[in-house]
């Protein structure tokens, strides 16, 4: 075990009486269910969200752990997660029932506006050790309770971070080795004081995730102005006005991010997003590489609280028009994410290839070891370049990102074989904008039922079944979605 190692397990297991708990990230660690329930599993273990999963979420859903300093499990967690965001560390005197009600309760925060559950992931190091010093008095006993003190990486991995509180207040200090080599650690004493833009965004990030949009929009304009030029206060705050459909000031924040980043793909896609003014085809590779690339540890998670249906929904679509699974289908994921229709789409493949623009979607994807191949490229370019390659190609919640139809839907009647079948979603035009598609203020596109129809048949389709659907919630509120199947004609 490297030194570093050595000091983290010293300074876990102390002989005061005092409990050492993990929460563990499944999003971030592969297999976590599988470890947990290995040989050599920890003594006491939960996971933290409430009620029976399904089996994607149980992969990525939070775990509370008690370790014991002799366990396997221990070692292995030291060794293989410290310094990769794996979780955080805390100490307390209480059972492991009374602190697994006190961080269950961190985890599930009520969004009194949309009636529903939201998911605050504190247990990703990066985000405790940016939200701690942004709390306040009453928000630091909210976060502590029970806890007598958080242990977590920092910046890099030899530094320990030991988060404790006094008098109301912080007290942040980096463990490090004795160096009189007495394989001791002494706690050396920093201020851990933040600028206060950084405490500004931290509020704006903690009020935006508890749907406090109001609050977020005051706490992310101090952010801004202290700090003009950080991205994320900018996104937190253009975010909060959209939640509370003020899309002439989110626009505004946006024309303001490209006044100093005029290249900035994310700030040019949204703003023709809440204006509708030079809206794109689609979404342009590098807004949808950079955001989903900072949303792959997270996406399984975040769907799930959007109640979305997307691969049941498809497959239930694709069982009424095609035979019973018999593995003996070439089969295209388009822009397949992390994966999560793999599963349901392998019984049907004699071969799986799944194709998508971010290389960090596509590594949660790998986890899942259902994928024969993984492709990262642009989905038009990818289809065009496969010509009569895949029996069956389907794109769930990928074509959201399309607004104009014409040139995917050529691409994939080109890389079907005769009598293919294409299987996709799409969101409904609740009103149908001139070009039958319509962009929204949160960046996706929506589709008018003619259009699409009139789209697949001039590529070349017939067959055209569409079902109307729901597949996922947006602020509470059902997202009226299409699901279509069409099959490739002969000739």
């Amino acid at each position: 075990m490297e030194r570093h190692q050595e000091v983290i397990k010293r300074s876990l297991f102390t002989d005061n009486g005092v409990h050492a708990y993990a929460i563990l990230d499944g999003a971030s660690i592969p297999e976590l269910p599988g470890q947990l329930s290995g040989d050599n599993p920890p003594a006491q273990h939960e996971c933290l969200f409430p009620g029976a999963l399904e089996a994607d979420m149980i992969a990525v859903a939070p775990y509370l752990v008690r370790l014991d300093p002799e366990a396997p499990f221990t070692d292995w967690l030291i060794e293989s997660g410290w310094g990769r965001h794996w979780g955080i560390f805390a100490h307390s005197r209480r059972d492991f029932q009374s602190i697994r009600h006190h961080f269950r309760s961190l985890t599930a925060v009520y969004d009194e506006a949309g009636q529903r559950y939201l998911y605050f992931r504190y247990y990703d190091p990066r985000v405790l050790r940016s939200v701690l010093p942004a709390c306040q008095e009453a928000q630091l006993a909210e976060m502590f309770g029970p806890v007598e003190a958080y242990l977590l990486e920092g910046d890099s991995a030899a530094d320990v971070l030991h988060f404790t509180r006094g008098d109301g207040q912080l007290l942040a200090s980096t463990i490090q080795d004795a160096p009189d080599g007495a394989g001791t650690s002494r706690l050396q004493s920093r201020a851990w004081r933040p600028g206060p833009a950084v405490a500004d965004h931290g509020m704006a990030s903690i009020r935006l995730g508890q749907g406090r949009s109001a609050e977020a929009v005051a706490f992310g304009d101090r952010a801004i102005v202290l700090n003009p030029g950080h991205a994320l206060s900018r996104k937190a705050l253009a975010r909060a006005h959209i939640n509370l459909g003020e899309f002439d000031q989110a626009a505004q924040v946006y024309r303001d991010w490209l006044a100093d980043e005029p290249d900035n793909p994310i700030a040019r896609h949204q703003l023709a997003g809440c204006t509708g003014v030079g809206v794109p085809e689609r979404a342009a590779d590098a807004y949808l590489e950079t955001t989903f690339d900072a949303f792959a540890s997270s996406f399984d998670a975040r769907l799930e609280q959007l109640n979305y249906r997307g691969p049941e929904q498809v497959v239930e679509a694709l069982a009424r028009s095609c035979p019973a699974p018999a593995g003996a289908l070439y089969v295209l994921d388009a822009g397949c994410g992390t994966g999560l229709c793999g599963a349901r789409l392998a019984p049907y493949a004699r071969r799986l290839v799944g194709v998508d623009l971010s290389g960090k979607m596509l590594a949660r994807a790998a986890s899942r070891q259902v994928y024969d191949e993984l492709v990262k490229a642009e989905l038009t370019d990818y289809l065009g370049a496969a010509s009569a390659a895949f029996d069956l190609v389907v794109a769930a919640d990928t074509l959201c990102y399309f607004g104009a139809l014409e040139a995917v839907m050529r691409a994939a009647h080109g890389a079907l074989r005769t009598g293919g079948l294409l299987v996709f979603t799409v969101e409904e035009a609740g009103e149908a904008a001139r070009e039958g598609y319509r962009i929204h203020p949160h960046g996706r596109y929506s589709h008018a039922e003619p259009y699409v129809t009139g789209v697949l048949a001039g590529a070349g389709f017939g067959g055209i079944v569409i079902s109307h659907v729901i597949l996922r919630s947006e602020g509470g509120n059902p997202v009226a979605s299409l699901v279509v199947v069409a099959r490739k004609l002969d000739g």
